[in-house]
C-alpha cells in the first residue's frame, strides 16, 4: 500500500518534469536575464556589460515615443479583443438559433442545453443571452480574452513591422516593433529588456482586470 501511494505522485512529477523544465529553461531563465540586463548597459555585442543602475529607468520615464507604443498597443488592444470576443459569441448563438441542421452545429460547438428550459418560464432571447449564456460562458470568454490579449499585444509584431514599420506617425508603433527596434537597429539590448518588462507589467495588468471584472459581474449580476 505505502509504494503504491508513493508511485503515484512520482509518476506525476515524471510526467511534469519535461514541461517544468521547458517553462524554467525557455520562459524563467530568459525572465530573469532580461531582468538582469536592464540594469546594465548591454548593447548585444559587449561581452562585459557595466552595470548602470537606475538609468535605463530614467531613460524611460522620459521617452516620448514609448508613450506613443504604449498608446497605439493599448489602442489595438481596446480595438481588437471585443471585436473577436462579439464575434465568436456571435456566431454561437446563430448556431443556436433554431433552423434545419443546427442540432448538428450545436453538438459540434455544444452550447448549454439548458436554454429551452429557462425558455418555458418566460425568459425571452435577451433574458437568456443576459442571465444563462453569457454567466454559463464567462470562463471561456474570459480564457479567450486573456489569451487574445496576450496575441494582441505580442504577435502584432510581424504585420506591423512588415506592413508599416511604425508609420503613419507612430500608429502602429507597437510595444513589441519599438522593442525590435531598440535592440537591433539601436543596439540598446539593456533598453530593449526594460521595455519588455513594461511590455510584462501592461500584459499581467490588462488580464488580472479582465478577471477582477468578470468575477465582480458574475457575483453582481
Amino acid at each position: 500500500m505505502t509504494t503504491g501511494r508513493v508511485r503515484r505522485p512520482l509518476t506525476a512529477w515524471a510526467f511534469l518534469a519535461p514541461y517544468l523544465a521547458a517553462v524554467g529553461l525557455l520562459i524563467a531563465l530568459p525572465a530573469l536575464l532580461n531582468l538582469g540586463y536592464g540594469f546594465t548597459d548591454h548593447t548585444g555585442l559587449t561581452r562585459d556589460p557595466q552595470y548602470v543602475g537606475l538609468a535605463n529607468v530614467r531613460r524611460l520615464l522620459s521617452d516620448g515615443f514609448l508613450l506613443d507604443s504604449l498608446e497605439a498597443s493599448l489602442f489595438h488592444v481596446a480595438l481588437a479583443v471585443p471585436v473577436r470576443l462579439l464575434a465568436a459569441v456571435g456566431l454561437g448563438l446563430l448556431l443556436a438559433a433554431p433552423r434545419r441542421g443546427g442540432r448538428w452545429f450545436r453538438t459540434a460547438v455544444y452550447l448549454p442545453t439548458v436554454i429551452p428550459d429557462v425558455a418555458l418560464e418566460g425568459c425571452g432571447p435577451f433574458g437568456q443571452l443576459r442571465r444563462l449564456t453569457l454567466p454559463l460562458l464567462a470562463p471561456v470568454l474570459v480564457l479567450l480574452a486573456v489569451r487574445d490579449t496576450i496575441l494582441t499585444l505580442q504577435v502584432n509584431f510581424v504585420p506591423a513591422y512588415v506592413l508599416t514599420d511604425g508609420r503613419p506617425a507612430n500608429a502602429t508603433l507597437y510595444l513589441p516593433v519599438y522593442i525590435f527596434d531598440q535592440v537591433f537597429e539601436f543596439s540598446g539590448f539593456a533598453y530593449g529588456s526594460v521595455i519588455t518588462i513594461v511590455l510584462m507589467a501592461v500584459t499581467a495588468a490588462i488580464i488580472t482586470a479582465q478577471l477582477i471584472g468578470v468575477r465582480r459581474w458574475r457575483v453582481l449580476r
